[in-house]
C-alpha cells in the first residue's frame, strides 16, 4: 500500500473542470487516480475479512386464529419502588402480558379501541374512567405497547402489549 505524506492527504483536491472531462473522454476514476497519484481499486480486489449480519427472514404468514396467551407476573411488593403514584402505600404491582399471534390479532389498535370503549362506557356509567390516561390515574392501569425500540436491551418483542396494575392478588 503506498504510503503518502500528512500535508498530501491534508491537501484539498481542485474540483476538474467540466469541459476537460468532457473534452478528454476520460472517465472520473482515472482522473481521480492521476490527480492524487493513487490508483482506485477494482471491485474484485475487495475481499471480506469478515461476514456482516445476515438480513431476518420474513416472517411466515401469520394464521388467521390463534390461542390468546396471558400471563400474570409479579412485578414487585411495593409498587412505589416504579410507579410514584403510589409513594406511601404498600400495594404490589403485577404485569399481565397479552399475546396472540394471529392476523388479525385482538390486539391490533388496541389503544384507541380501549379509548373508544371507555369513552362509550363512560357515557352511561360515570364512575368509569373516560380513558386510558384515566384509567391510569384513577385506578393504577397502565398499558404499555412494545415498540421497535428496546433502550435496555432486555430483549422486547415488538408491539408486545402488557398491562401494569396495582393491587392486590385475590
Amino acid at each position: 500500500m503506498p504510503k503518502f505524506s500528512a500535508s498530501a492527504a491534508v491537501a484539498p483536491a481542485r474540483p476538474a473542470k467540466k469541459a476537460s472531462v468532457e473534452e478528454s473522454g476520460a472517465s472520473a476514476s482515472s482522473q481521480i487516480a492521476t490527480r492524487t497519484g493513487r490508483s482506485v481499486p477494482k471491485a474484485s480486489d475487495v475481499v471480506l475479512i469478515e461476514q456482516g449480519p445476515r438480513p431476518q427472514r420474513a416472517p411466515a404468514r401469520l394464521p388467521t386464529s390463534a390461542p390468546v396467551t396471558v400471563c400474570v407476573y409479579l412485578v414487585t411488593e411495593n409498587a412505589a419502588d416504579v410507579w410514584p403514584l403510589y409513594e406511601g402505600t404498600q400495594v404490589s404491582l403485577w404485569q399481565i402480558q397479552v399475546a396472540h399471534p394471529a392476523r388479525p390479532s385482538i390486539l391490533y389498535d388496541m389503544v384507541s379501541s380501549f379509548n373508544d370503549y371507555l369513552k362509550k362506557t363512560r357515557t352511561e356509567d360515570d364512575s368509569v374512567p373516560g380513558s386510558l390516561a384515566d384509567l391510569t390515574s384513577q385506578c393504577g392501569c397502565k398499558l404499555v405497547i412494545a415498540d421497535s425500540s428496546d433502550p435496555e436491551n432486555v430483549g422486547f418483542v415488538q408491539w408486545r402489549s402488557a398491562w401494569y396494575v396495582a393491587g392486590e392478588a385475590r
